[in-house]
């Protein structure tokens, strides 16, 4: 099954998700067995925006990141400065790593083998887009 980058970290994210759900058997090893299948490329992808992130980001003079800011100035952990001159191109190679596409395999999810009186967010049911069939 052919995935685009983006696809694979919203359907690991989603997998995730279901993972602290109890599901009959057959069920929960399908989507143990694709989260397992995913992982590889969640990490390798995870990898590349690093490499793009470290090119882009603004350093201070120790070359330590600096953090992005609120709309009040104040300092946002997690989040990393990107140089306005340089957003544009930072932007265009995240986009294309997400648009780009990976073949996996075991991850398909068939909806009919979800029992009816499983309930699920329309969000995470967005997330699985990728790897839903039925």
């Amino acid at each position: 099954m052919k995935l685009t980058n983006q696809h694979v970290m919203d359907a690991l994210s989603g997998l995730n998700e279901l993972s602290n759900e109890k599901f009959p058997a057959k069920l929960a090893w399908k989507i143990q067995t694709a989260r397992l299948s995913l992982e590889p490329f969640a990490k390798t992808l995870n990898e590349q925006l690093g490499t793009v992130r470290d090119k882009f980001a603004v350093k201070d003079s120790e070359g330590n990141f600096v953090l992005g800011v609120n709309e009040k100035g104040e300092p946002v952990e997690g989040t990393i400065q990107i140089g306005r001159e340089n957003l544009g191109a930072f932007n265009k190679e995240v986009g294309d790593l997400m648009e780009l596409e990976v073949e996996v395999n075991n991850v398909a999810l068939d909806i009919a083998d979800f029992p009816e009186s499983v309930e699920i967010s329309p969000n995470n049911l967005h997330s699985l887009r990728g790897i839903l069939v039925g």
